[in-house]
């Protein structure tokens, strides 16, 4: 559910939108907030400690620069 979020709002759906070609069960709202609230952080299960340490190094000097 958080990988992909409201899907018929990304621009793949742009050539097919309004053609029926899929079905929309209720307002999504829920998918929505998954839109526009969460933070995918794509990972490779082979990472090694190096690169999992300058990840959490980049995250955290994200977040503490926003929250200033």
């Amino acid at each position: 559910m958080l990988f992909a979020g409201n899907m018929i709002r990304q621009p793949m759906f742009n050539e097919i939108r309004g053609t029926g070609a899929y079905r929309v069960i209720g307002d999504l709202k829920n998918t929505d907030r998954v839109t526009t609230n969460t933070l995918w952080i794509g990972v490779y299960p082979g990472m090694k400690k190096p690169a999992l340490e300058y990840t959490t190094k980049i995250i955290h000097e994200f977040v503490r620069s926003r929250s200033k």
